[in-house]
């Protein structure tokens, strides 16, 4: 009998991979709750969808607003679904669980709509919990968190105290000064004076976004493989030096995230077993800058994310930090800087200072830190113990009193005087 041996393809190589990883991640009955923070889909632009210098007619035909995702932005989450359902099948389940997940996003529109996507993928209703005949989907609870929205450019232009305390840098002052003969390019083409750093991100932002716009191309004078290759190595490092400007106060926000999560799964203060964060490239390359993880420190493509896995082995809570850079492609496990092999949460908690979300507003705004929920319940224990206590001094006072009122009535001599 003759056997055809099918080649050993790229396909096969990671569905392989895919294989294995999903066997690793759900075979060894380790795994206690995985937190995903990914990247939104395909969008347009976010400020400029044409330049002052470009014929308005162009945007004939092209519906999508400013900084909205576009329908191959949808397909891309959908299918960023599809694979975290493949590699975390058995652990989440099929039925989408309230108590289970915990699904956190921006308030950027695109950031909500990925959630959604992601989420009408992986939980398709099953069952009783089908609604509505043929009609694939269920509603899913998503909470949006602003501090997500907060990373490089995102926090100047909604943190005005932290835009203050970032111009006065002098690393800002060096982005400033830098590339005078490419802005002055830029400003000439575009119509936009780029010698500011926001408007020079925004410029770069348009050229990015529409680079992969089949609807909207970039101008022809951008369409050049070596002038695309510059513009987008002049974004990458415009956005890494921003990010490292006040990287220790955004990373440690999503540090604290990621460490409280776990804290509490651990504690069983929840019982969440699946995170999912929708959020930025940035967001991604923040906090590999933060742990200092080189695979993570660079813009990452739409539907990247990175996984960070809380397992319990041998008695000890140990941590691992997968990162899925291209979409549809294989992930790899990256090893933590500082964090031995196996990583433990103890070890992993200390690497970093933590940043709440009341002390990232305090830089964000300028304004004195609000509670978080913890602080609130303790002041509200405080003031009551406090009223308890005032009241509790009063009831004594009054019963002092009524007690001596009662003694004088029984009084023999008072009661002689008040029958005289």
């Amino acid at each position: 009998m003759l056997y055809t041996i099918m080649p050993f393809d790229h396909l096969s190589v990671v569905l392989f991979i895919a294989f294995i990883s999903y066997s690793l991640a759900q075979y060894s009955g380790t795994l206690q709750s995985v937190q995903i923070l990914f990247r939104h889909g395909q969008r347009a632009p976010t400020n400029f969808l044409l330049f002052p210098t470009e014929d308005f007619k162009l945007l004939k035909g092209f519906t999508i607003e400013p900084g909205e995702m576009t329908n191959d932005g949808i397909v891309q989450e959908y299918q960023l679904g599809q694979n975290i359902r493949t590699t975390y099948d058995v652990f989440i389940g099929k039925r989408y669980v309230p108590s289970k997940l915990s699904v956190l996003t921006g308030v950027d529109n695109r950031t909500v709509v990925s959630a959604s996507t992601v989420l009408a993928s992986l939980f398709p209703p099953q069952d009783d919990q089908i609604w509505k005949k043929y009609f694939n989907w269920q509603p899913i609870a998503i909470h949006t968190q602003p501090i997500l929205d907060h990373v490089s450019f995102g926090a100047l232009e909604r943190c005005k105290a932290l835009l203050k305390f970032v111009e006065k840098s002098t690393a800002y002052q060096k982005i400033v000064a830098e590339d005078s003969k490419l802005k002055s390019w830029l400003t000439a083409l575009t119509g936009i004076n780029v010698s500011d750093p926001i408007l020079y991100n925004r410029v770069l932002d348009t050229l990015m976004s529409r680079a992969n716009l089949n609807q909207l191309p970039p101008p022809i004078w951008a369409r050049n493989g070596t002038v695309q290759k510059l513009l987008t190595n002049k974004h990458r490092r415009l956005h890494s030096q921003i990010i490292d400007i006040f990287l220790s106060q955004s990373g440690g926000w999503i540090f604290d995230q990621f460490v409280d999560a776990i804290e509490n799964r651990i504690n069983q203060n929840t019982n969440h077993t699946l995170l999912l964060y929708s959020a930025h490239d940035a967001s991604i390359q923040t906090i590999g800058k933060f742990l200092s993880v080189p695979e993570l420190d660079t813009l990452p493509s739409f539907g990247a994310y990175m996984a960070l896995e809380h397992h319990f082995k041998d008695g000890q809570n140990i941590i691992e930090l997968w990162y899925h850079p291209v979409l549809n492609g294989s992930r790899r496990l990256i090893t933590i800087p500082n964090c031995t092999d196996p990583c433990s949460f103890e070890t992993f908690k200390k690497l970093k200072p933590r940043v709440s979300s009341s002390s990232w507003m305090f830089t964000c705004q300028g304004q004195p830190p609000f509670c978080d929920d913890d602080t609130i319940v303790l002041g509200a224990m405080i003031g009551l113990t406090i009223l308890l206590g005032i009241l509790s001094v009063l009831l004594i006072f009054v019963c002092c009193a009524y007690r001596h009122r009662l003694n004088k009535l029984l009084d023999p001599e008072q009661q002689s005087l008040l029958h005289s």
